[in-house]
């Protein structure tokens, strides 16, 4: 059976002799019937989709054999015009359910899952996401609709977001939810608590009921347990090491300074006495190796380090 055939049936423009044909075609095998039926479907969804370009059609069509009545034209010159009006009838199709396709189908969701090395991700309008090592980030291939919404479900990025007012930026978290327009801040999700903190821009930060907005320079922390947001100044800059490569104290107690190391490095550095753990420092490291930090922290505060097993113990 050919396409043509089965076109012409679905318009209604099939004789008696070949409608019997058709339904002789479709009783002798299940594959026929299959193979019509998709046919009808899509006849069927483009008529839905750009109803009003049938209409135009129909009409014109309509015109057509009215004219071709009057002039009493041959049948195979009103042939020739059937099958014109069938290739129209196939683009037009075609054309409805391609655009279709591509307004209603769901995008493709994208997952960047990172191990011991960080990673830098662009996202579809232009965002740029650092991502920390042992982190993973989910997005669509495309943002569609009135919204442009990402998840962090684990680990640690820092977003840099193209500002769009009629298109909101929101992360998801496991706690919590970031919505933004246009701006640059840290996410971080540890076994415990979420921490927000902002770098340029304001920042919404949302806990089931609660919500609070955050500036430059502050930070909010969501603990698992509990439902209350809690803003603060960011004590140091220190968060950012992952993509700076740079480490900065400024005054910064010590214990927070081990913290990151041990975070940065994947080692376990322990403070023996709890006398040393709020010695301030004040110092940058940029690109140099854990050897060489702990060495500037023996220096400065005559400091004793030995490395025993898989522990490096400050005394």
């Amino acid at each position: 059976m050919t396409d043509e055939k089965i076109i012409k049936f679905l318009l209604g423009e099939s004789s008696e002799a070949e409608n019997i044909e058709i339904k002789n075609w479709l009783a002798a095998d299940a594959k026929h019937q299959k193979y019509f039926e998709e046919m009808q479907l899509i006849w069927d969804t483009s008529k839905n989709l750009d109803a009003q370009h049938l209409e135009d059609e129909d009409l014109a069509w309509e015109k057509f054999k009215a004219k071709a009545d009057e002039r009493k034209a041959v049948q195979s010159k009103i042939n020739r015009f059937n099958w014109l009006k069938i290739a129209a009838s196939l683009v037009l199709v075609s054309t409805s359910c391609w655009f279709g396709y591509q307004h209603f189908k769901t995008p493709e969701m994208m997952t960047i899952t990172t191990a011991t090395a960080t990673d830098t991700v662009i996202l579809p309008d232009g965002s740029e996401v650092k991502l920390n090592k042992y982190s993973t980030l989910r997005y669509p291939e495309q943002f569609k609709g009135e919204k442009r919404e990402i998840f962090l479900t684990k680990g640690e990025a820092f977003f840099t977001v193209t500002p769009n007012k009629e298109k909101p930026f929101i992360i998801q978290t496991k706690d919590i939810t970031v919505r933004v327009v246009g701006t640059s801040f840290n996410v971080k999700c540890g076994a415990e608590e979420t921490e927000v903190i902002v770098a340029t821009g304001t920042v919404k930060v949302n806990q089931k009921n609660d919500e609070i907005s955050l500036q430059p320079g502050e930070r909010v922390t969501a603990h698992h347990q509990n439902l209350k947001l809690k803003k603060e100044p960011v004590p140091d800059q220190l968060y950012n090491y992952y993509f700076t490569k740079t480490f900065v104290a400024n005054g910064t107690p010590l214990w927070r300074v081990v913290e990151v190391l041990n975070e940065a490095y994947a080692v376990k550095i322990v403070i023996e006495n709890d006398e040393l753990k709020n010695l301030q420092l004040t110092s940058t490291f940029k690109n140099e190796s854990l050897d060489q930090i702990l060495r500037v922290l023996e220096e400065t505060f005559h400091l004793q380090i030995v490395k025993e097993n898989n522990l490096i113990i400050i005394k």
